[in-house]
């Protein structure tokens, strides 16, 4: 008998035997577009069912993240080189643009503009190549940016987030405290926000400009970060970071929020922790965790992965760099012991009582909701703190075959330990989703090139060991 070998697709990313980071990565976008049609038919679906619905949505995307955690773990399931192309990018790019232009759009307009994006990603992909489809979909998100920013005003009702911050720049730049003011003339939520989260948007407040300004900002950071890693080889992180920047999940914060800023610094975090750079890992986290406290979740797991794996000197800088950052971000503009109560203490509890009062976790998306449709949103806190602690030694055990193992289960162990809180929202998983996306798409080939080794014993300042098997 002969075998007949079949031909090889010019495109790998059809399929690769050993690799199994694109289904991973097709089956968190589908998690995406989940979230997206449940949310964005949230008023549609009928009262008696829309519990119900959430449920099963929550269920469902709990057994997505699992099935890609297993998928992260599993033994050789990543390969040297990456099977992630600019075609895939195209395609993630452009359907979670679609599906952002249906629910921002009035329906009127949706339809006609998912045409027109479409056609002219598929017309370039044709007479020029998939990298001018990538940039097409990006160039329309980017004017979708700024049109909501435009066509949307600053709403209370809409986010109190950014009247927040505008109200508690304005008390700081009159000499006050932002953190012992009343906002209740705002909304009935304390303001507990960390000063890196509001100060970042001061310079946009002191020109008279719209805050939102620095958002559109961030995304251009975003995408020049990522540029920068692909002009040396690494065009598969735009596979793994522009779907999620173009998602319904993200580009509703361009005009209703305020966490680009953060996202940018998430980023970093990433990017950072691939290099093995740690003082600069530990000063980016640091910087994130000042513009949001949830950044401790993905820090911590990262810091219990790579314990007995870098040398206590090395932990002493980090721990330095890592502490005069957040120093630097919190002393000067924590001034009282009433202020760091509001902060860590006061203000959580109080948003904690006030979400309970306006039905919040119900119609999210979320491991909250099912604990607390089973009766045990008691319990939810141990819950979250154990999904947490499982997600670091998982992490800690995938480090051991790499530094994009290991993110990647950090980007899930963020997203499943938020999925626990019962305070959330949808954009909340974003984060985790682009570290997540990050160890997903990174070349290994590309990452050693560029100073981001998938391996951490490859580098020789951090320790010694025979390297990793492949």
């Amino acid at each position: 008998m002969i075998l007949v070998k079949p031909p090889m697709c010019d495109d790998p990313v059809t399929w690769h035997g050993r690799d199994r980071r694109v289904p991973a990565l097709f089956l968190l976008h589908a998690v995406l577009a989940l979230m997206a049609v449940v949310y964005g038919f949230d008023s549609a679906w009928p009262a008696a069912w829309r519990g119900a619905i959430f449920r099963v949505a929550s269920a469902l995307a709990l057994v997505g993240m699992t099935a890609i955690l297993v998928l992260i773990l599993q033994r050789r399931t990543w390969t040297s080189e990456s099977t992630v192309t600019m075609r895939l990018a195209a395609a993630l790019c452009l359907s979670q643009l679609g599906l952002s232009l249906f629910f921002i759009l009035p329906n009127r307009f949706a339809l006609p503009a998912i045409a027109v994006a479409w056609a002219g990603g598929a017309i370039l992909a044709w007479r020029i190549n998939w990298t001018a489809a990538v940039a097409w979909a990006m160039a329309a998100g980017f004017i979708l940016y700024a049109g909501s920013i435009m066509a949307i005003p600053i709403d209370v009702n809409r986010a109190d987030m950014l009247p927040f911050i505008a109200h508690a720049i304005e008390i700081f730049r009159a000499g006050g405290d932002p953190y012992l003011a009343d906002f209740s003339v705002i909304d009935p939520n304390p303001f507990f926000y960390p000063p890196a989260q509001w100060l970042v948007f001061l310079p946009a407040q002191e020109f008279g400009i719209d805050l939102r300004v620095i958002n559109l900002l961030s995304a251009a950071a975003i995408i020049l970060l990522v540029e920068r890693q692909a002009r040396g080889g690494g065009t598969s992180l735009r596979a793994g970071v522009y779907p999620i920047l173009l998602s319904p999940l993200a580009l509703p914060m361009m005009h209703s929020g305020q966490v680009w800023p953060y996202w940018l610094a998430i980023l970093g975090f990433g990017l950072m922790t691939l290099s093995g750079r740690w003082c600069w890992t530990a000063a980016i986290a640091a910087t994130a965790i000042g513009l949001r406290q949830t950044a401790l979740v993905p820090a911590a797991i990262v810091a219990i992965a790579l314990t007995g794996r870098i040398r206590l000197g090395t932990w002493l800088r980090i721990m330095a760099v890592g502490t005069a950052t957040l120093a630097v971000s919190f002393v000067p503009f924590v001034r009282s012991r009433e202020a760091l109560e509001m902060l860590f203490v006061d203000g959580p509890r109080r948003a904690l009582a006030q979400a309970h009062i306006q039905g919040n976790p119900a119609n999210q998306i979320a491991a909250s909701n099912l604990l607390g449709w089973l009766g045990l949103e008691s319990r939810d806190s141990r819950f979250e703190m154990g999904v947490a602690i499982l997600m670091a030694v998982l992490a800690w055990f995938a480090a051991r075959r790499g530094l994009r193992q290991m993110l990647a289960v950090a980007g899930i162990g963020y997203a499943l330990t938020i999925s626990a809180n019962p305070y959330v929202h949808r954009y909340y998983y974003v984060a985790g989703v682009i570290l997540l996306a990050i160890g997903l798409t990174t070349d290994e080939q590309h990452s050693r090139r560029r100073g981001l080794t998938a391996d951490w014993n490859d580098r020789s300042e951090q320790g010694q060991g025979k390297p990793a098997k492949a």
